[in-house]
This record gives structure tokens, C-alpha cells and sequence, in this order.
């Protein structure tokens, strides 16, 4: 399984590929491969956990409707999509 950070995905392409990694085409064409592949398995839909976050996130009473702004500030992170939300504590009332 491939691993590491993209210098090291792609350096991995183009010694898989044979190709040079002094020469800047392939160096180009590497890392486009690992672009297109990450964009291919990210957009797939399956739930890979490397693509889930796990976070805790504060609501007030009386207010109903969140925004995706509102919440992606709350949590530092950028959200694609929300599947689930589960309330941790309280009565859930």
C-alpha cells in the first residue's frame, strides 16, 4: 500500500514507472498521475476512513439551522459533505 507524503507517492510513481526523476516531464507527468488517482478515490463515494473527521462541535439552544461555514469554523476544517451528526450528551430533546 502506498503511503507517505506526495513527494514521497510520486517519487514511488516514477521509480515504479522506470522513469527519471531528474527529468522534469516525468517528474510533471508523476505527479499528475497521483493527482488524477487521489481525485479518482476520493470522488469514488466510498466511505475510506482517511476521508472521515471525527469532531466534537457545540450547538446553542434555540437555534435549529447551522451552515456548513458555521460549522467547518467551528471545527478548523473544510467539509465536503455531512453523513451523520450524533448527540454525545444531554436528553437529545
Amino acid at each position: 500500500m502506498a503511503s507517505g507524503d506526495f513527494q514521497d507517492l510520486y517519487s514511488k510513481a516514477i521509480y515504479g514507472s522506470r522513469r527519471d526523476t531528474s527529468d522534469s516531464f516525468d517528474v510533471a507527468r508523476a505527479k499528475e498521475a497521483i493527482n488524477e488517482a487521489y481525485l479518482y478515490v476520493s470522488s469514488s463515494g466510498d466511505p475510506w476512513d482517511w476521508l472521515e473527521k471525527e469532531a466534537q462541535f457545540n450547538v446553542t439552544v434555540g437555534q435549529d439551522v447551522y451552515t456548513y461555514d458555521a460549522i467547518e469554523t467551528a471545527l478548523s476544517t473544510t467539509i465536503e459533505e455531512i453523513h451523520t451528526l450524533t448527540m454525545d450528551s444531554g436528553d437529545g430533546g
